[in-house]
């Protein structure tokens, strides 16, 4: 592999040109309720979301680390989360449950459409009412000959709108009392799957999301992902560890916007106590940089401590919210408001 600070600053021109082109200029994201097209066929053309994805499927062969300096470049110089979110989904979904579990059929029909941004793959686990807790989940996935046959409800799906293909987390098994749940590809042009309304968060548009309604959904045997019976473990798990840990490089170029859209300190004083914010920053940027260089060191597992990578990531919400803090008083004591 390259060394990665050329690597990196590869990555940093690809992002640069994405805002440039297709955010820059562009107004009223907090009311978007659908992602535009034109911004996702800009993602595309950047080569960003096969960023992640190995080189033989189109992708660009980049790990977790290149995840999280692209994530964190673009919510600094981008400035919309929910651009960021949707782009991070896509690629942490295809890379972990796709790369990592799908048969080799299965990766050969499904990554070239994902390095190309030809369809996205969103991950159901939550349900409604209940979220994500296995003692509470309910959608079923019955075999019957060479097919599984679905049946339930999923929610809160992040790109739901956007996906052409679901790993559904579903019930295939209880051993003694205990749920089994399995993962299986679902298409959403298959007989018995329907879209159902999502929820809108203003702060995230325009991320879209959604819900699925599963009623004697008919799936192939072969579109199970993973070990039967194992999903938890092999996505759930896992998914939750690296969503955490990416979360902090894009929390680290969030925070990296806002000092910008502070502009120029008013006075020597504030210029002082404006550098102290911006090295707290670049030191939220290294800690998560590291984080996920972590996850790099074991890709199947999220790290080669998981228990440690979420204590470590769990010291990097606290250190943010405190720098926070210190963005508030800042603004107070020399009288600085946002344009």
């Amino acid at each position: 592999m390259r060394d990665f600070e050329e690597q990196h600053a590869e990555i940093c021109v690809r992002v640069d040109g994405f805002v440039d082109s297709y955010m820059t200029g562009l107004d009223g994201w907090s009311e978007m309720s659908d992602f535009p097209p034109a911004v996702w066929q800009g993602l595309r053309e950047s080569g960003l979301l096969g960023l992640s994805l190995p080189e033989e499927f189109g992708g660009i062969g980049g790990g977790y680390r290149a995840l999280g300096v692209a994530a964190r470049r673009l919510n600094e110089r981008g400035g919309v989360m929910g651009v960021t979110l949707t782009w991070l989904c896509h690629c942490m979904n295809a890379r972990l449950h796709m790369v990592r579990l799908g048969t080799a059929g299965q990766r050969a029909r499904w990554l070239p459409k994902l390095a190309s941004g030809e369809t996205t793959l969103t991950l159901a686990i939550s349900e409604p009412g209940v979220g994500a807790h296995p003692k509470h989940l309910k959608t079923t996935a019955r075999l019957d000959g060479g097919d599984y046959v679905l049946n339930g409800e999923k929610a809160y799906l992040t790109n739901g709108p956007l996906a052409g293909l679901f790993v559904v987390l579903a019930i295939t098994d209880e051993d003694d009392g205990r749920k089994q749940f399995s993962a299986i590809l679902v298409e959403r042009d298959m007989p018995g799957f329907k879209r159902t309304p999502g929820i809108e968060i203003d702060f995230l548009k325009p991320s879209p999301h959604c819900g699925i309604a599963l009623t004697d959904c008919r799936v192939p045997a072969g579109n199970l992902l993973g070990d039967i019976g194992n999903a938890m473990a092999e996505i759930s798990i896992p998914m939750r560890t690296i969503e955490d840990a990416l979360g902090t490089s894009a929390k680290a170029g969030a925070m990296a916007a806002q000092l910008r859209m502070l502009g120029q300190p008013p006075t020597d004083a504030a210029m002082a106590d404006f550098g102290v914010l911006l090295a707290k920053t670049e030191a939220l940027g290294l800690l998560a940089d590291g984080l996920a260089a972590t996850l790099d060191e074991n890709r199947d597992e999220g790290g080669q401590d998981p228990a440690r990578l979420s204590a470590q990531t769990a010291g990097f919400r606290e250190l943010a919210k405190h720098l926070n803090v210190d963005i508030a008083a800042y603004m107070g004591t020399h009288d600085v408001t946002v344009p």
